[in-house]
């Protein structure tokens, strides 16, 4: 069989905008950080929901303690400040994965061949570590 032609330049960025595609969802949908009450709690848009219903809360019931599962599913007492410094990380979470996105977009386009394309690290580890 002959060999398969190699990319070219534009097809190797799209496959390789591609990859950033899925592996941003991915990183998206399992995101996780320390937080600062001491525990991992997960970092996704569901995870911002949760948190900002229970600031709605206890804002309006002035309750002084909450319930929280974290990551792990174990249960934690968490205050009102404690909620709010921990909306504050999953937004910071969720902004460092946007500016890897767009930093690994364009070194993509700037890439100048299909080696380069194809050397770019499309990787979202370490991110809000």
């Amino acid at each position: 069989a002959p060999e398969p032609e190699p990319p070219t330049l534009d097809e190797a960025r799209t496959e390789a905008l591609a990859r950033l595609a899925a592996a941003f969802l991915a990183a998206e949908a399992a995101g996780r950080l320390m937080s600062s009450a001491g525990f991992v709690i997960d970092a996704t848009e569901r995870s911002n929901r949760d948190i900002e219903g229970l600031i709605t809360s206890m804002e309006a019931t002035g309750a002084p303690e909450a319930a929280f599962c974290a990551a792990d599913n174990s249960f934690h007492t968490v205050t009102l400040e404690q909620l709010r410094a921990m909306r504050l990380e999953v937004i910071a979470y969720g902004q460092a994965l946007y500016a890897r996105k767009w930093e690994v977009r364009t070194a993509i386009e700037r890439a100048g061949s299909v080696a380069e394309v194809q050397a770019v690290d499309i990787s979202f580890e370490g991110v809000g570590a």
